[in-house]
């Protein structure tokens, strides 16, 4: 969800940047869970044809930022020698964005409108250098 909203967030697809997901656990490769595609389908967005890929599948390292859902996964990014001050954590204040996972649908609404807000100002703080 987080890529897609990124994109919608960035304009045109994310013209400009390289836009990838990657997660740190291993359920590998795998769809989108149909709450996920129902919660973007509820926002006008599809992630039809996604799956899900590892981190170790990803050049970490070639990216200028990385931005992640919770401060856990900076943790486990930055055990790849990834640079603290590459990484954006959503949220991170207030303990990050939560995994939907395995939850309801109402659950995944609210994660994905906890995305899309924090997202928001993520690209405004882009828009500040």
């Amino acid at each position: 969800m987080m890529q897609v909203l990124l994109r919608k967030e960035l304009g045109e697809n994310g013209a400009g940047f390289f836009i990838d997901s990657a997660a740190t656990v291993k359920r590998i490769p795998t769809p989108v869970s149909e709450n996920a595609k129902a919660a973007m389908g509820e926002m006008g967005l599809s992630v039809e044809g996604h799956l899900s890929k590892n981190i170790i599948e990803v050049d970490l390292h070639s990216f200028d930022i990385i931005i992640a859902a919770h401060p856990k996964v900076k943790e486990h990014i930055v055990a790849y020698s990834i640079p603290k001050e590459k990484i954006f954590v959503l949220n991170e204040n207030g303990g990050g964005i939560p995994d939907p996972l395995g939850t309801d649908m109402e659950n995944y609404r609210a994660c994905a409108k906890d995305i899309e807000k924090h997202i928001k100002l993520f690209a405004r703080s882009l828009n500040r250098t």
